[in-house]
């Protein structure tokens, strides 16, 4: 008899497998946002990769304070739309955040969350992507011709 219960293990074990036997490998298997391929990575170039996420994020987080308070009374279809993007984007990089801000401070990062981490730093990154089409297409900067 299926427990609904046990159900969303089954998503996280067969996702987690891969980075398992990666992590044991010292080689990480990452499915790249920018496309449909994988892949593979050494512990270097993922730190390398996660820092790269991480400033992009920043730098697309800039632009959504910069840009967004002007919409909300001009155009507040596109900023709810916007609004929306922006914080998907958040809850897709906060694992990322945490992780960047444990190592900052010499915290712990538990062990699961770090075997989780490249599905949510390539989750980070896919979200910022869509985040920052949406307000360059919604919201174009002044300042670029």
């Amino acid at each position: 008899m299926n427990h609904p219960r046990h159900r969303p293990t089954l998503p996280v074990l067969v996702a987690l497998v891969p980075t398992l036997f990666a992590i044991g490998c010292g080689t990480l298997v990452i499915n790249q946002p920018r496309g449909p391929d994988i892949e593979y990575m050494g512990r270097a170039e993922f730190r390398d990769y996660s820092e790269q996420v991480f400033r992009h994020g920043n730098r697309v987080q800039t632009e959504f304070m910069l840009r967004l308070p002007d919409l909300e009374l001009e155009q507040p279809r596109a900023f709810r739309r916007l609004s929306r993007a922006e914080a998907a984007m958040q809850r897709a990089c906060e694992p990322l955040n945490a992780a960047v801000a444990a190592h900052l401070d010499g915290s712990e990062f538990g062990f699961f969350r770090r075997l989780r981490l490249p599905l949510d730093v390539t989750d980070c990154e896919r979200k910022t992507l869509r985040a920052e089409a949406l307000l360059d297409a919604l919201a174009p900067d002044p300042a670029m011709p």
